[in-house]
């Protein structure tokens, strides 16, 4: 789609390549986020709002192919993303463990993890446990965690 103007006129509001850049990263990861939030914030079960957001998120990569390629994809040769590109990242994780916070799996629902994965996992839970924003125990188990990634790359 045309901008109306030439190339060189995006510098009077961006300084620099990699400020346009940060820009444009900045705005994919917050329409992401605000899809997977509102979609993980709907009606009905943990589950059912898992499927919901992993729905809405392909929806929008589908919808938006070269913003979600810019984010997800092979990183820009030379291009180190500022930490102003944290928060908006975090989004779409924080929505996704959010679900994973409120799902109560049974044992029998999925695989037992042990070994090395279940203090590689304990650890990712602590850390997020101690993420800002997190409410006194505001934790999700381990387990969650890792049936959660399970459950990401497969969906």
């Amino acid at each position: 789609m045309p901008l109306g103007m030439v190339s060189s006129a995006l510098y009077r509001y961006y300084p620099s390549k990699e400020d346009l850049l940060t820009a444009l990263i900045i705005d994919a990861y917050n329409a992401v986020g605000e899809v997977a939030e509102e979609a993980a914030g709907g009606g009905g079960s943990a589950r059912e709002r898992w499927m919901g957001a992993c729905q809405a998120i392909r929806g929008w990569a589908r919808a938006h192919p070269h913003e979600y390629a810019l984010i997800y994809g092979s990183p820009v040769p030379g291009y180190r993303a500022p930490e102003a590109t944290v928060g908006p990242a975090s989004r779409v994780p924080l929505a996704l463990v959010g679900l994973l916070r409120d799902a109560r799996p049974r044992p029998a629902d999925g695989p037992e993890i042990s070994g090395a994965l279940t203090g590689q996992a304990a650890t990712v839970a602590a850390l997020i446990a101690g993420t800002a924003g997190s409410a006194a125990g505001d934790t999700v188990r381990p387990e969650a965690l890792v049936r959660g990634a399970l459950a990401w790359t497969w969906s």
